[in-house]
């Protein structure tokens, strides 16, 4: 963070934390009133926020939070110094904050079977998102790592088959592939502040071991989407 010189004051961030640093010597009160131009984005014109100053590193620094989905952008506003209007620049940052509701998974489904679910997609950031219409994610089984440890040590080995190489067998015997998904209703755009429900199916891989539960992680933007998978031993297929 550099330290503002003669210039205007700038703040940069995302919505909810943006900081900027007053140069040494500068005199500014603990609660400092910023209002904005009237060029300023909908939603800030004529409206007076609060800079708040402290000193986490020594150095004094003004923290300003602006509404959660003020696009991203450069602004400017005014501040009182000393008795003295001082300019502002305030540099706003993309921001994605995406939200599922419900916020994990368990499907109970059998090998091969394709799995409807809905899901309410919340755009909490201040930038659109898309919903791709296709995903994929890998899945392993919960209790995989500690079965292939026992195995490396209790199975006798193939002649020339090292610990470690046997291992990595192991370990890749317990990864069940990936997990398909296709959304059917709700894919495009989402834009900030909107919420919108989401068809998913999960199409989940054929070599499932029965009797087993899986576990992975959907990438959704800055999303890590968990969902556990618990394959009975019969052929239906439930959520």
């Amino acid at each position: 963070m550099k330290k503002s010189g003669s210039g205007p004051l700038c703040f940069h961030g995302t919505p909810g934390s943006l900081s900027a640093a007053v140069r040494e010597g500068e005199k500014v009160a603990r609660r400092v009133p910023v209002r904005f131009s009237k060029e300023a984005a909908v939603g800030l014109t004529g409206s007076d926020y609060v800079a708040h100053a402290s000193r986490p590193e020594g150095d004094l620094v003004l923290q300003l939070r602006l509404p959660p989905r003020t696009p991203p952008g450069r602004y400017e506003a005014a501040i009182d110094v000393d008795g003295t209007k001082r300019p502002v620049v305030v540099e706003v940052e993309p921001e994605i904050e995406l939200q599922i509701v419900p916020d994990q998974l368990t499907l109970r489904a059998a090998a091969g079977g394709h799995v409807p679910v809905n899901l309410t997609f919340v755009n909490a950031g201040n930038v659109a998102v898309e919903i791709r219409r296709a995903y994929a994610f890998g899945i392993f089984a919960s209790g995989g790592l500690e079965r292939a440890l026992h195995r490396m040590y209790a199975d006798e080995r193939p002649e020339g088959a090292g610990r470690l190489d046997y291992l990595f067998d192991k370990l890749a015997d317990e990864h069940g592939g990936l997990v398909r998904v296709d959304i059917g209703a709700g894919s495009g755009q989402l834009g900030p502040g909107e919420a919108r429900e989401v068809r998913a199916t999960f199409r989940l891989p054929e070599q499932l071991t029965r009797g087993r539960t899986y576990t992975g992680t959907w990438p959704l933007h800055d999303v890590r989407y968990y969902v556990r998978l618990v394959i009975p031993g019969g052929k239906d297929s439930t959520v």
